[in-house]
């Protein structure tokens, strides 16, 4: 069944909306497939419900990019420059989970902190993201502002 599910969520990668990620691998994995073939604007089927109400209900524009000054996701703001990407699960405990993603963009390595939750309506789900790329450093705090400029103009 799982094998029979990850090749679904393989074929389906960039249009998620109402699967449910089985574990944190395929949350992440299914993630970065769509992210590195095409734009990923919403991100509401990837954040936990708590996050995605923070963000604007999971929304991530162009904007929110420039006004962050580099791609939360990536470390960096060109996917093409990614020549290493590696995913590991730390830790699970119960309905919360730790993953790293280890990534080298434009010749710099880049760690990105992944701390998930298992929610009822897609599964696995990002609840909070950190990370560094050089001297940068962020987290979910950054993304969340950077979409709060949007949610006051509507």
């Amino acid at each position: 069944m799982g094998k029979v599910v990850a090749v679904v969520f393989a074929l389906l990668a960039p249009s998620v909306q109402a699967q449910e990620f089985v574990s944190p691998e395929d949350l992440l994995s299914t993630l970065y497939q769509a992210y590195l073939s095409a734009p990923v604007t919403n991100f509401e089927p990837y954040f936990s419900e708590s996050l995605t109400a923070q963000m604007n209900g999971g929304q991530l524009d162009s904007q929110a990019l420039q006004r962050l000054g580099f791609d939360p996701i990536l470390g960096s703001d060109h996917p093409s420059l990614v020549t290493f990407f590696n995913l590991d699960t730390m830790a699970t405990e119960g309905l919360s989970a730790t993953s790293v993603a280890s990534v080298r963009s434009a010749g710099q390595p880049v760690t990105i902190t992944f701390e998930l939750v298992r929610e009822e309506k897609y599964g696995w789900q990002i609840d909070h993201i950190r990370g560094q790329f050089g001297s940068v450093d962020w987290c979910s705090n950054e993304l969340v502002a950077a979409v709060q400029p949007a949610n006051r103009a509507n």
